[in-house]
Parts: C-alpha cells; sequence; structure tokens
C-alpha cells in the first residue's frame, strides 16, 4: 500500500467555487495554498490550544487506545514503530456557526497504508471532541492523501491524489480527486466527489 504522499502537499493545492452542493473542478489541479483565516483566541476556545504540542486521540490506530501527545508535531515515542505527526490546524465554523471547530491534517509515520488524513474537533480547549475522521469511502477514486484543505460555508472542501487501479506505482497517483463534506447533525456526509486523470474528468 502507499505511504509518504503527504510530502505532496507543498506541491499542489485547491482553489474551487463552493456554490449549493457542487465543486467545479478546472483542467489542471489549481496551485493556490488555503491558508486559515487568523481569528483572536478567545478563552477556551480550540483555537487558544497549541496543537502541534497537545494531545490527541490515537488516530493511527483502528482500534482506538490511549491518547497521543504530540510535540513539535510528532509523537516522539510512537507505538510499534509507528508515530503521529500532524500539521498545521485550520479554524473554521463547521457543526454550528457559534464556535470554531478545528480541522488537523495527520499522518501516521510507519504505517504503509495510510496517505494524509483530517480529524475535526469540535467543543471547547478544556474538552475537545473528534467529530469525525476525514476522508470517507467514495464509490469510486476515493482520496487517500489530502494535500489541500479549506471550510466554505460551513463546508469542507479536501483535495489530493488517489490512484485510478490498484496496480498503479505506490510513487505515481494518477488521479487528482475533490471532495466536499457537510455536517449532518451528528456525521460528515460526502456531498460532491469529483476525479480526474491527465485532464480528463474520471468522476461523475
Amino acid at each position: 500500500m502507499r505511504y509518504g504522499l503527504s510530502l505532496l502537499v507543498l506541491c499542489l493545492s485547491l482553489l474551487t467555487s463552493c456554490a449549493a452542493s457542487t465543486v467545479t473542478v478546472s483542467t489542471a489541479p489549481t496551485t493556490t495554498v488555503v491558508a486559515a483565516t487568523a481569528t483572536p483566541a478567545a478563552p477556551g476556545a480550540l483555537n487558544s490550544i497549541d496543537w502541534a504540542n497537545t494531545a490527541y486521540p490515537d488516530l493511527c490506530n483502528t482500534n482506538g487506545g490511549a491518547k497521543v501527545t504530540v510535540s513539535n508535531g510528532t509523537d516522539p515515542t510512537g507505538k510499534n514503530g509507528i508515530r503521529l505527526h500532524v500539521l498545521d490546524p485550520l479554524f473554521g465554523y463547521i457543526t454550528r456557526t457559534t464556535q470554531l471547530d478545528v480541522m488537523v491534517p495527520y499522518y501516521c509515520i510507519g504505517i504503509m497504508d495510510g496517505g494524509t488524513g483530517v480529524v475535526v474537533l469540535t467543543g471547547n480547549a478544556s474538552n475537545p471532541t473528534v467529530a469525525g475522521k476525514l476522508p470517507l469511502t467514495a464509490p469510486k477514486y476515493p482520496l487517500f492523501t489530502v494535500t489541500a484543505e479549506a471550510i466554505v460555508s460551513q463546508k469542507l472542501m479536501l483535495s489530493g491524489y488517489s490512484y485510478s487501479a490498484d496496480a498503479i506505482p505506490q510513487c505515481c497517483p494518477d488521479v487528482w480527486t475533490n471532495d466536499t463534506y457537510t455536517w449532518s447533525g451528528s456525521a460528515f456526509t460526502l456531498t460532491t466527489h469529483t476525479a480526474q486523470k491527465l485532464g480528463a474528468q474520471l468522476y461523475p
């Protein structure tokens, strides 16, 4: 399986238009970095946490486990050779309009079956709660590793790389995928999924 594709995060990213429940895909991935809007940290808000130096759920263990504390973005000890690494957080209003949520990209060092995903947390600084881990499974060309994220009108927009077939070499993803997620009140729903290969629309 594949790993290490998170190194591509500085190479390509997303700038797509969000209207209703559609995402418009250009003929080639847009190379514009989406950055978080600076928001003053309110006492007890999630953006008052130093997300590069805090405790997370064990995101690298599908069965859960004890919390993992990262230092400068990385779990210094790990478990069974696997270490959590987190990237810069993105703040926005996702699950409600009155309280900031946070989306943190992450990957697992030492796992050969994982690209970069994101975890969304809600709540407050004293009790951050996981709302979901993304991307979700898609019917075709599922997003494998996230390289760009945005929060637009309470929607999550994720873009990155995937593969058109299992036979594609690990080094060379050949599909660019755009996903849009909305919060249903209890879970995230994949509302838009598009994919392109070599400039040609693959799905839908």
